[in-house]
């Protein structure tokens, strides 16, 4: 699934995870979305984290 991604988002600044993201995702992300993936997630970022 997505635990690929947890080296990387060690490193950002601003973890950013999708609601049915893997446990280990969801305990580092600073942001978690309502949206699940493919359903939102990138349109719900831009309007809570990009543009407050």
């Amino acid at each position: 699934h997505d635990v690929n991604d947890l080296e990387v988002m060690k490193r950002v600044k601003y973890p950013v995870a999708p609601a049915d993201a893997h446990p280990e995702i969801l305990k580092i992300a600073r942001f978690v979305t309502r949206a699940m993936g493919g359903e939102g997630v990138i349109k719900e970022i831009s309007e809570k984290v990009i543009v407050p």
